[in-house]
């Protein structure tokens, strides 16, 4: 999704804008301005989520988001057939029926993860085409060809290159609730496009009546200024429902909705996976009650919620049109898709492949080094030491922090552990707007203000998108907020063990 100047220098002014206000009320004098400057930064966060309607995407006009919806829609609803290896083969076969004029170039196969040409496809795309019933196809031909009619060519140019279909069966199971029955009009996409849009308005609300006015502005803002995602989800298919019922299930630990709680985390675990390090500092705190002759009810009524939700999202994925085996499926696929590293890809790892040496190669680049991943394994191996150094160092602090914290600020926590442990693509840091619902005065103004300088070093470069000196420097800024983020209670933690 490529950024224009005219949009990034929006942002820019913008950002710098919300952080002068929320700097300048934190002046007594200016106190009185709070709420002003709360409601701005929300407002404009607002804003910047739809890209001020400058733009909402490269590749197709208005709201839906469709490089998303082909793959999300078409993914699922006809995952019995294609399931995680079709897609491509399915298309390619359909616009080849539809739109025999356009030009096929290149596609990725999705069993080996590389570049192939239409010719040496052809085999594959045969077979995919054999697990489709005559009407059934036809309605894939059909659906598809809404999306040919309503893109641009450089659309089928591009789109084909990504990395095909790749949800958990517990999320497409829930996808197909919705677009099992409905075509690929854009009513339909529309409808299918706002569901998360539904879900945001949902979790805001949740989140102000239960931190209230000031956290709910400032998480606002972070869903909006945040670089790492800018307006990837608008328009989307349930692109944002982990995200939602994460931070909803931290609303409810706040509330002592435990077994509610537990639940919409494990909802978000189950489609998505990595938000179950999410319940990781609640664990830790069950553990220093048994540890303390307690008996924390609570920690049974959140496992509960969570396995209850776990095993029936492994039952629904499993009735998604492949059985049992649509998860070893998910398992092959997902291990095919951690053979390449995206250069977008933000967590500890990051700071090591893309190292300060590395950085300064690719500055002034417009053509960036992307690297292997044999080179970014070999990479890694180079530097094991420093690895568990770091990510011990800051997975010791989150220990130490949880251990003086409530139940639910041991769960917002929780995203400094996920940092430590996976590089997640860098979108899915939209999470961090979970540095709201602990008591921090400068952390979500830390996020906000890397956002925005990010953003001024990124209209310094001719190509953004994807350049590995952009995103190692997102990742080496949160690093340092999550490390400053930590650090204030694992000292009250290490105050308390002093004086005992």
């Amino acid at each position: 999704m490529s950024i224009h100047l005219s949009d990034t220098g929006v942002r820019i002014i913008m950002g710098c804008l919300v952080l002068l206000l929320l700097l300048a009320v934190r002046i007594p004098a200016l106190k009185r301005f709070k709420g002003f400057a709360y409601g701005f930064a929300a407002f404009a966060g607002a804003l910047a989520f739809f890209n001020f309607t400058l733009q909402y995407h490269q590749w197709s006009d208005g709201f839906v988001n469709r490089w998303e919806l082909y793959h999300y829609q078409l993914g699922s609803k006809y995952f019995p057939e294609l399931g995680y290896d079709g897609l491509y083969s399915a298309s390619i076969r359909a616009q080849q029926e539809s739109a025999p004029e356009m030009a096929v170039g290149r596609v990725r196969d999705l069993d080996s993860n590389t570049m192939v040409s239409v010719a040496e496809h052809q085999t594959k795309m045969d077979e995919v085409r054999a697990r489709f019933r005559d009407e059934r196809w036809q309605e894939f031909v059909a659906d598809h060809h809404e999306y040919i009619a309503s893109t641009p060519p450089r659309f089928w140019e591009n789109i084909r290159h990504d990395h095909g279909y790749n949800p958990t069966p517990a999320w497409t199971f829930v996808a197909r609730l919705f677009d099992t029955h409905i075509g690929s009009t854009p009513a339909a996409l529309g409808f299918l496009a706002s569901l998360d849009i539904v879900l945001m308005i949902v979790m805001l609300a949740l989140v102000y009546r239960t931190y209230g006015f000031g956290p709910t502005c400032l998480a606002l803002a972070i869903a909006g200024f945040g670089f790492g995602w800018r307006y990837l989800f608008i328009g989307s298919f349930l692109r944002l429902d982990w995200l939602a019922t994460s931070i909803m299930g931290i609303c409810m630990l706040k509330r002592e909705r435990y077994a509610t709680a537990g639940a919409l985390i494990g909802y978000a675990a189950v489609v998505r996976v990595f938000p179950i390090v999410l319940l990781l500092g609640p664990g830790l705190l069950a553990l220093k009650a048994w540890s303390s002759g307690e008996r924390p009810t609570w920690s049974f009524r959140i496992a509960a919620g969570c396995i209850a939700i776990l095993c029936i999202g492994f039952v629904g994925g499993s009735m998604t049109g492949r059985g049992v085996s649509a998860w070893s499926e998910f398992a092959r696929d997902i291990q095919v898709h951690r053979e390449t590293w995206g250069t977008n890809q933000v967590g500890m790892d990051t700071l090591f492949v893309s190292g300060p040496t590395f950085l300064m190669s690719n500055l002034n680049d417009e053509a960036p080094q992307r690297r292997t991943r044999e080179e970014v394994n070999a990479r890694l191996g180079e530097q094991t030491v420093g690895r568990v150094l770091l990510s011990g160092t800051m997975l010791v602090l989150f220990v130490l922090a949880v251990w003086s914290s409530s139940i639910a600020e041991a769960a917002a926590l929780g995203i400094a552990a996920i940092f430590a442990l996976t590089p997640a693509s860098s979108y899915y840091w939209i999470m961090a707007i979970a540095v709201t619902l602990r008591r921090t005065a400068w952390t979500p103004i830390a996020v906000l203000a890397l956002s925005t300088a990010i953003y001024w070093i990124a209209s310094r470069f001719a190509s953004v998108d994807y350049h590995p000196f952009i995103y190692a420097l997102f990742a080496y800024g949160l690093a340092a907020v999550f490390f400053a983020w930590l650090v204030p209670g694992a000292v009250t933690t290490m105050r308390e063990f002093r004086r005992r």
